[in-house]
């Protein structure tokens, strides 16, 4: 059985890029168990599918005997959040790896070290995901807010934060000065927990 779920075409082309166009859902994968979450045994009325912007899994028979063929709408909300937070967690890997590493860019007449928002730019292009799907400032602004609960979590600091932040009259950001974006990002080899992703990656 064959599933198709409806998804902007951003987390469209970071799925099929990372996992190919037909994903194959086990329990075995954290995109897997998202997927089969998304099944009921009970009827429901099917979703209509946009065929533009939309990710297909394959479902064995033993899955579906077990959790069922209809895929539940009320869900879908649940499994996008999920979703964009995958794309976070890999978003925010790169960016730390890159600007982290000896990577120079090309920067006028000049070379300099990698930054933040070029690590984003990369990642963005590798992915195939242009303005049109995706605003690099609005996406460097979710790397900022992402960055600043990891480093408040290592600081043991979060939840103090957490509660001014509640007080307080959010501040405009400062975005850094533009550079050449390089076309490729480098390879990423961090891991993050999963536990942990599922607090920190969270679009607010």
């Amino acid at each position: 059985m064959k599933i198709k779920i409806n998804l902007p075409q951003y987390l469209v082309l970071f799925l099929t890029k990372k996992y190919g166009t037909n994903f194959k859902a086990t329990r075995h994968s954290i995109l897997g168990e998202f997927a089969i979450d998304l099944l009921s045994k009970d009827y429901v009325r099917n979703k209509k599918i946009d065929n533009k912007n939309h990710f297909i899994f394959t479902i064995n028979d033993r899955i579906e005997r077990e959790f069922g063929s209809y895929v539940v709408p009320d869900r879908y909300g649940d499994f996008e959040r999920k979703i964009k937070m995958l794309f976070n967690e890999a978003l925010y890997a790169h960016v730390i790896v890159s600007v982290n590493s000896d990577v120079l860019i090309q920067a006028k007449k000049t070379t300099v070290k990698q930054t933040a928002m070029n690590a984003i730019q990369s990642f963005l292009n590798y992915y195939g995901i242009t303005e049109d799907h995706l605003k690099l400032e609005s996406t460097y602004r979710q790397y900022l807010r992402i960055n600043e609960r990891m480093e408040a979590i290592t600081k043991g600091t979060y939840d103090k934060k957490e509660k001014a932040a509640a007080k307080e009259t959010p501040k405009p950001l400062k975005s850094e000065p533009k550079q050449t974006p390089i076309e490729r990002p480098q390879k990423n080899t961090s891991k993050l927990d999963t536990a942990q992703t599922l607090l920190l990656f969270d679009t607010p």
